[in-house]
């Protein structure tokens, strides 16, 4: 198909030379004697075949595998790479899209990697910040209980009653 529009594109250029060629060369003043000379018509190429049904498909797969990659969808992916395999003779374009899934496919494992790293400091930053502040609770209970515990002692009753209290809160 490339080469094919190719020389299409070779063919359009070539015309459009000789068109301008045509009408920037000095015309001859024309003798009555003699007949007009008649300009060569362009030969007459047939257009391209039109594509094979398994072109076509292979075709239409390759734009399905690049919208699947794309997409990220690599199932999907994997399964039109499957079917243009049967279709397409050309071992080093299937290894290229083979190679296009597998980067992809790496790649996505790479960011769920980063993903579950981040989780886990994420968790053990957070379970570190927990056992700190009940630790810091843990010591604060004991001051107030011990503290609480003093007044009793020395008998300040009303004192101890509202450390108590501060307890039961915490």
């Amino acid at each position: 198909i490339r080469r094919r529009a190719e020389e299409a594109e070779l063919k359009r250029i070539e015309e459009e030379e000789e068109r301008a060629n045509l009408t920037t060369r000095p015309l001859p003043l024309a003798d009555p004697a003699q007949p007009a000379p008649s300009v060569p018509s362009p030969p007459n190429v047939p257009p391209p075949p039109p594509p094979s049904r398994d072109e076509e498909e292979a075709s239409e797969l390759r734009e399905k595998f690049s919208i699947a990659l794309d997409r990220g969808k690599l199932d999907k992916a994997s399964g039109f790479l499957d079917e243009l395999s049967l279709l397409l003779t050309d071992a080093n374009e299937i290894e290229e899209l083979r190679e296009r899934l597998q980067k992809l496919r790496r790649q996505q494992q790479d960011e769920a990697k980063a993903r579950k790293r981040a989780a886990e400091q994420q968790g053990k930053e957070s379970a570190a910040q927990e056992r700190a502040r009940r630790e810091s609770l843990q010591k604060k209970l004991a001051a107030l209980f011990q503290k609480a515990n003093s007044f009793y002692q020395s008998e300040k009753y009303d004192q101890g009653l509202e450390i108590l209290d501060e307890l039961l809160t915490l």
